[in-house]
């Protein structure tokens, strides 16, 4: 597997099998390259890797064509797989689209400051709520912004059981009955003051006129943030199109405790569940939130090395 150093490629090479997580999380890689081995056990280094660093991508390089090695592969969701020698300028070719792939999954998990706005918190929770944990737990700060009983505020006990699992800090955007102006003007005072990197709200095709008035006016009082995306909530309609695949499979318990410390309703529990099972289709892991990448902007000139780490080689 001859990967070398190019423009925008930095390669790191990891000697020992048990060095690979340790490496992923020193060096903070968009991919990781390897032989069979990397998807052997089930996928075990596959999935201890994605666990260390959720939205990472995978190339396989086999020495020689094996329907096993193909199988485990597919299991494992590696994003290519190579049954064979392959040539140095088309590895190269794969490294850099797999890493621009993951560059879409990425924004979930990189640190930055995080609003997330919706019609409710039953709304934000199923549709959201495991990205917000991933975000809290890469140091992301996060705030929720709704215009359900939060701004009402008859639940305290509540909202701070879903603020305690969560992590994240949950306020008023306005109350229901507030203008277009009003809600842009709250909305305008919210972004001034956090400065989002990345901010997520309902999509334009949804079924709910609050839902759709909500996400124009987040799209005009956020013109200057890098990174829109859209949740799917259950008002989400055929036209959700996602292109972003979030794998929140280490964290779903704890997003359906959240949900169900603010309303216990065990038929959306396994709804979220079966939609997260579907959603993972296209994403990695078991469990995936889909989202509509509206914007995702890279000042020219800012935009990263790509990062490769290779994967120990299995011995002869």
């Amino acid at each position: 597997m001859a990967l070398q150093p190019i423009a925008g490629i930095h390669v790191v090479s990891v000697d020992e099998r048990e060095d690979l997580v340790a490496t992923v999380r020193a060096h903070d890689p968009l991919v990781v390259v390897g032989d069979a081995s990397l998807v052997a056990d089930e996928g075990r280094h596959v999935a201890d890797v994605r666990a260390a660093r959720a939205g990472i991508g995978f190339v396989v390089v086999t020495e020689r064509p094996s329907l096993s090695d193909a199988v485990l592969a597919l299991r494992a969701r590696v994003d290519e797989f190579f049954p064979g020698e392959v040539a140095d300028d088309r590895l190269r070719e794969a490294v850099e689209s797999v890493a621009a792939t993951a560059r879409l999954r990425l924004p979930a998990v990189v640190p930055g400051r995080v609003l997330v706005v919706g019609a409710s918190l039953d709304a934000v929770l199923p549709g959201a709520g495991g990205t917000i944990l991933m975000h809290v737990e890469a140091g992301d700060q996060v705030v929720v912004a709704t215009l359900d009983e939060v701004a009402d505020g008859p639940r305290p006990a509540a909202l701070d059981a879903v603020t305690n699992h969560l992590g994240a800090s949950i306020v008023p955007l306005a109350g229901r009955d507030a203008t277009d102006d009003e809600l842009r003007a709250a909305l305008a005072s919210l972004v001034d003051a956090q400065q989002p990197t990345l901010v997520s709200t309902h999509a334009a095709s949804d079924a709910s006129a609050a839902h759709r008035r909500l996400q124009r006016i987040v799209m005009e009082a956020t013109p200057d943030v890098a990174r829109v995306s859209c949740f799917q909530s259950s008002e989400s309609s055929i036209d959700f199109a996602p292109t972003l695949f979030v794998d929140v499979d280490r964290v779903l318990e704890q997003k359906l405790a959240a949900m169900a410390a603010w309303s216990d309703d065990a038929a959306a529990a396994e709804l979220v569940r079966a939609s997260a099972a579907y959603w993972s289709r296209f994403g990695s892991g078991r469990a995936c939130e889909p989202f509509e990448l509206l914007r995702d902007a890279v000042t020219t000139g800012t935009e990263r090395t790509v990062e490769v780490v290779r994967a120990p080689v299995a011995s002869a």
